[in-house]
């Protein structure tokens, strides 16, 4: 059977004709099925970013072991690589992953620092001479943004920390353009109705709105509510399409469970059902206007982190997004989430703040991380796009608090030909030396660059482009994990 035989049979507006609150749930879907029929670029980009950087090994009584970082019998590139303690996590999924040691971010801030979260997804400089405001700005699209324009669409950029609300130097990760940074977003709700609820191509009428209102009011389940319009909607599907409607309807189940428990951020509808509700919410007790939060907040990381990566999974299986950034914290700061202890303790372990403990909890920090990575990667897995959605876990700073030998995880993917299951080690000729004195070696042309790899990714997404960010930086891509 041909692909387009396979997929809707009528047209979007007879498809939804006649059907009530039910299409605002179901237009999405209809948008996403339609266009499998067109030979639409294929694979979806996940940002996933966490600060200070990562414990690559650990010495203790002599004994030295490897933490982020992996091996290999001949210590260098090859498929039979040993993950390191703290990315264990990630071992079932091994095949899926690859962990490359030996990038270099070429266009730092001048003192190469926490502030280079501006951009490790840029990879471009000031133009003439860096100043102090400059160490604070990304120059030229991110990778995920200019990804997103030229699928025309915007990413989806969240943050999961509870208690920092407006963005600051610490978060200013995705850049829409030079100077112009792209604000996260902490609203499940207002999320969720962005990607779920029919605003991609299908208006909502009042009465519509007010429907799915008085569901939520009654506290019965949208889906519930509008099941005779989901069944009208089946009767006019094949059965290739039903499986995959089930896939959706149960992604949008899971979605909206966890969305309705997570009880700090109000859901939405529609004003009037919700002004009671929100007013009676209590003012935060986690606004973080410096560096220090509280301690005791690992959970709600958790929930809240594994909420965003299933509502971006969600989003990707049903094509109403294909490209999103999730930050887990920002820079300079972060919550030790291996210790439950507030910020800045995660930014003091990396700098051993904590003494000799401060090894292991570093360790314990990246091992958490690598779990989520792992949450992740299951997430899409489950709901079939893991072989076409790449994901990559970058820091703004090393263990050495610079931009050089940088060991970056990236998984998925290998349905656009990234060549998974490997260690990948460019040798790094120079010492790792910290702040400034660091950039020379960064720039020296023997080092590879991590231009290369947002080259490699988006020639993986079907953009063709040979440079990213500065192109004096770029040599074509990374042709170990991805040939052409």
């Amino acid at each position: 059977m041909s692909r387009r035989s396979s997929t809707l049979r009528f047209s979007r507006r007879d498809l939804l004709k006649g059907l009530g609150a039910g299409t605002v749930i179901l237009a999405p879907f209809v948008n996403h099925r339609a266009s499998m029929a067109q030979a639409a670029p294929a694979g979806n980009l996940i940002i996933f970013f966490t600060p200070n950087g990562h414990k690559r090994s650990l010495t203790e009584n002599n004994v030295t072991s490897v933490c982020f970082d992996a091996t290999t019998s001949s210590g260098g590139t090859g498929t039979d690589m040993t993950l390191g303690k703290s990315l264990t996590p990630l071992a079932p999924l091994q095949s899926d992953v690859a962990v490359i040691k030996g990038l270099n971010l070429k266009s730092p801030t001048f003192i190469a620092s926490h502030q280079d979260i501006c951009r490790i997804l840029t990879c471009q400089g000031m133009g003439g001479t860096e100043t102090d405001k400059g160490q604070f700005t990304g120059y030229g699209p991110s990778i995920d943004q200019s990804v997103g324009m030229a699928f025309n669409q915007r990413p989806v950029v969240v943050a999961v920390d509870p208690y920092r609300d407006a963005p600051q130097w610490r978060t200013f990760l995705s850049w829409r353009s030079s100077g112009v940074n792209e604000p996260f977003t902490k609203d499940f709700s207002g999320t969720f109705t962005d990607l779920f609820g029919g605003l991609t191509g299908q208006a909502q009428t009042s009465d519509q709105m007010a429907a799915l209102a008085r569901a939520r009011a009654r506290n019965q389940s949208i889906l519930d509510f509008v099941k005779g319009d989901i069944s009208t909607f089946r009767s006019r599907i094949n059965s290739n399409d039903r499986a995959h409607l089930d896939t959706y309807l149960d992604s949008l189940a899971s979605i909206q469970q966890k969305v309705t428990q997570t009880t700090t951020i109000p859901g939405t509808c529609d004003a009037s059902p919700l002004n009671t509700r929100i007013t009676s919410v209590p003012p935060s007790n986690h606004v973080q206007p410096d560096d220090k939060s509280p301690d005791g907040l690992v959970d709600q990381m958790n929930t809240r982190g594994q909420l965003w990566m299933d509502m971006i999974a969600t989003a990707f299986a049903c094509g109403t997004r294909r490209v999103a950034t999730i930050q887990w914290q920002g820079a300079s700061e972060g919550y030790d989430v291996g210790a439950n202890t507030g910020s800045p303790s995660h930014h003091s372990v990396s700098h051993y703040s904590f003494g000799a403990a401060s090894g292991d909890r570093w360790v314990a920090i990246d091992t958490w991380y690598a779990t989520q990575f792992a949450y992740q990667m299951n997430a899409l897995k489950k709901l079939g796009v893991l072989d076409t959605t790449i994901i990559a876990w970058v820091s703004e700073i090393t263990e050495g608090h610079n931009q050089s030998n940088m060991v970056t995880v990236v998984g998925g993917g290998k349905g656009l030909g990234m060549k998974l299951g490997q260690y990948i080690k460019y040798p790094f000729v120079g010492n790792e030396v910290e702040g400034a004195n660091a950039i020379p070696n960064q720039q020296n042309p023997m080092n590879a660059s991590l231009s290369d790899l947002w080259v490699t990714c988006q020639n993986a997404l079907g953009i063709s482009s040979k440079t990213f960010g500065d192109p004096k930086f770029c040599k074509g891509g990374l042709p170990e994990l991805r040939a052409g």
